[in-house]
């Protein structure tokens, strides 16, 4: 039984939104390096082929920020080859899943009246409700090991139903930052690297409290 299934088992601890705040200090300090591998994450991430696997080389980066390890650029291609199997499986569910959505809409989208209307408004959230679940599993697999993704995904969806202030506020960040990147298309890397930090530290809060309290005493770094 891992760390995050004994506190579940009785109480989960409740996610303070303080983690949005600390996810902004740490992208500050980390600003050079996670820029520079979301730009990475961005360029070669057009390559479909690359992109699971970069992905969770970033969230990887972020995790050893959210730990408070000394990151490099090699980082984000380490994690993508450590996790490279269960990236690709992971890709694989979530194309799926993207494809299943977009057919749905395309039928719901021709069906009239309020059927049509309610149809396509419950994809759309059902959508939504799974990228929030595919955020935070991406974490639980880097802290569990390569070998859990399907104890991942079960804790994840555990942690979205189980801690909703977290959640609401997670989905407010995430349509501040999808407007953000409509009108600053640039910003997309920066927006996903700040989003790793954000479920990777609400992630160590939960599964490492010790360290989590470390962390947050110690004081800000300047920027180098």
């Amino acid at each position: 039984m891992s760390k995050l299934d004994k506190p579940a088992a009785r109480q989960t601890p409740t996610l303070p939104l303080n983690v949005f705040g600390r996810a902004s200090r740490l992208l500050w300090e980390e600003l050079f390096l996670l820029g520079v591998a979301s730009y990475i994450w961005m360029l070669l991430g057009v390559f479909i082929v690359l992109l699971p696997p970069l992905t969770v080389g970033l969230m990887y980066m972020a995790n050893q920020v959210a730990r408070g390890n000394a990151i490099s650029f090699t980082l984000l291609f380490s994690g993508a080859r450590r996790f490279l199997s269960r990236s690709y499986i992971w890709g694989a569910i979530n194309a799926f899943a993207i494809v299943l959505v977009l057919a749905d809409l395309s039928y719901y989208q021709q069906v009239q009246g309020d059927l049509g209307i309610a149809a396509v408004t419950l994809a759309i959230l059902l959508a939504l409700a799974w990228s929030l679940v595919q955020l935070l599993t991406l974490p639980l697999l880097i802290e569990l090991g390569p070998k859990s993704l399907r104890a991942a995904f079960r804790q994840a969806l555990m942690l979205t139903i189980s801690q909703p202030a977290f959640v609401i506020g997670l989905v407010v960040a995430m349509a501040l930052l999808a407007l953000l990147c409509w009108f600053f298309p640039i910003m997309i890397g920066f927006a996903f690297a700040y989003l790793a930090l954000v479920v990777n530290i609400a992630i160590v809060k939960l599964r490492d409290p010790e360290l989590d309290r470390e962390m947050s005493q110690k004081r800000p770094r300047a920027r180098r």
